[in-house]
């Protein structure tokens, strides 16, 4: 709701693409690593790896758009687009 009474917008889940590659079961010590794949002006891509000791057992791509309160689609506020890029994907080590 922060985003919604800061900047009038939802963050909704365009698309979700996941690929169960392994298990992974109760009380299993799971590593979820996220990031930034790629910006528009009113959406972004962030994959999502699951690691299960050191074996990616799920992988996942969501595709995440910034609409207003009529659900139209909206520019990524400034301010939260700089606070995406500590996520983009080069910075990350997989």
């Amino acid at each position: 709701t922060k985003i919604k009474d800061k900047f009038g917008a939802f963050i909704i889940i365009k698309s979700c693409n996941i690929e169960y590659k392994k298990p992974a079961y109760l009380e299993d010590e799971l590593n979820v690593s996220s990031f930034i794949k790629s910006v528009r002006k009113t959406s972004f891509i962030m994959n999502q790896i699951i690691k299960k000791e050191e074996h990616i057992i799920v992988e996942a791509q969501i595709h995440l758009v910034f609409i207003n309160e009529n659900g139209k689609p909206i520019k990524i506020p400034d301010i939260i687009f700089e606070n995406f890029k500590p996520y983009f994907c080069d910075s990350i080590k997989l």
